[in-house]
């Protein structure tokens, strides 16, 4: 039975290694962001798991833009909700939350690879209002989530934008 688990398991991880699969953190960073500039996040909490993630794939921030292979620009982040539907007595018993993630990667010559690009992501909370506390929990929880996977789609664009990029040059 041990054997047909060990068997199982190793043929698992040789599928998913033959899809193109990769674990978190294994996305590698396009060359302008190797030593990168980080513009406009501020003292968020995007501002430190976007350090994190480019950290974690390989990449160092720099603190003067002159070092930088690339200067990545946050123009905007915001997360907001509106009610989507109201039960019989008039309560809200759902909201949608939307993460907006508004960015521009440019090269050290200052040429831009994205300019203004936007990440919108939707999720949806069914709420009961006689159980506030977990939903604030909930709410966070949904936010938190939302950020990673926005930095996590913003880090796949940008890795495409700069090999398009990077093709458009060498023609």
């Amino acid at each position: 039975m041990a054997r047909i688990a060990a068997l199982s398991a190793v043929l698992l991880l040789a599928l998913l290694s033959g899809c193109g699969f990769q674990l978190r953190g294994d996305l590698p960073l396009p060359e302008a962001m190797e030593r990168t500039y980080l513009l406009g996040s501020g003292n968020s909490a995007l501002h430190y798991e976007l350090e994190d993630r480019i950290r974690l794939a390989g990449g160092q921030l720099v603190t003067n833009r002159d070092e930088a292979s690339g200067t990545l620009q946050i123009h905007s982040q915001r997360f907001d909700r509106r009610n989507r539907g109201v039960d019989a007595r008039g309560r809200t018993n759902s909201y949608e939350y939307r993460q907006q993630l508004v960015f521009s990667l440019y090269d050290q010559t200052g040429k831009s690879i994205a300019d203004r690009e936007q990440i919108n992501l939707y999720r949806e909370q069914r709420f009961n209002p006689d159980q506030v506390l977990a939903m604030g929990e909930e709410r966070d929880m949904l936010q938190e989530e939302m950020r990673r996977q926005a930095i996590d789609q913003m880090l796949r664009r940008l890795q495409a934008l700069a090999r398009q990029h990077a093709d458009a040059q060498t023609d």
